[in-house]
């Protein structure tokens, strides 16, 4: 999971973080890729949302959710300087660790109202589920982060999970995500409507995914990214822990969030 930049191919939109598109090679081998790099040079980015972003995403897809493959970037200082030549908009690429993730294909938008069944309906119960644990405010009706790639719903930009301020905010035990109400969450609205047929719905996916994943087991996961994420990491291994030990209680508060 991690790479080295080689070359700023130029910047991904005009997004608030100012994202770039780099070329890096996997550490360890030739392969090489097309990254989506969030950087310290970037808008609102830090070390702690670059450990965020990356936690977010493998745990996100540990929890069944389809995301674009996680990276942690190493910006040496020649692609760095180079990059003022490329980018627009924003500073330099900053020299150091950044969050990248692997280029993915044009993908459709999620569309208002979306209809979901069968196993289109579990992965947005997944993705649904996991930002309410995680309290993440992203993937809303007007700037969802998720397309549609085939059958496959892909999400993307986790750099708000887990955040300590968040869950002072949102009050209650980490189970409790009926208090982290998301009525502008994309999927919600969706979910909701398809609640009433009953038709392949269930939080039993998701609820076993999360119990098959022990402390031990997420620290492991975790253990790749820089030694500055360590209190990220402990966060998320102790909140995790406490929805395990309430699933039947973090049910019931999922089925609340829908009313």
């Amino acid at each position: 999971m991690r790479w080295t930049a080689i070359e700023c191919i130029g910047m991904m939109g005009a997004g608030r973080t100012g994202a770039t598109l780099l070329r890096c090679v996997r550490d360890g081998g030739e392969e090489e890729a097309d990254l989506v790099v969030k950087d310290t040079g970037g808008h609102e980015v830090t070390p702690e949302s670059i450990c965020r972003e990356l936690a977010g995403n493998v745990m996100a897809r540990v929890l069944g959710v389809n995301t674009p493959e996680p990276a942690l970037v190493w910006v040496p200082r020649d692609v760095a300087w180079a990059s003022r030549f490329v980018v627009q908009g924003r500073g330099p690429l900053a020299e150091g660790w950044a969050a990248g993730a692997v280029k993915f294909g044009p993908g459709a938008p999620v569309p208002q109202g979306i209809s979901l069944t069968g196993d289109l309906l579990r992965q947005a119960m997944c993705l649904y589920a996991f930002d309410l644990v995680a309290k993440n405010p992203d993937h809303r009706a007007d700037n969802a982060n998720c397309v549609l790639l085939g059958d496959a719903l892909l999400a993307y930009d986790f750099e708000f999970c887990f955040m300590r301020t968040s869950a002072v905010l949102a009050g209650g035990e980490p189970w409790q995500v009926a208090y982290h109400h998301r009525p502008e969450h994309v999927l919600r609205r969706p979910i909701a409507s398809a609640a009433k047929s009953r038709d392949r719905y269930s939080w039993e996916p998701f609820l076993s995914s999360l119990s098959g994943v022990d402390e031990e087991r997420t620290r492991e996961l975790l253990n790749w990214l820089p030694s500055n994420c360590c209190s990220v990491v402990e966060s998320i291994v102790s909140e995790l822990a406490e929805c395990r030990d309430h699933l039947e209680d973090l049910e019931r508060h999922l089925e609340q969030s829908l009313s």
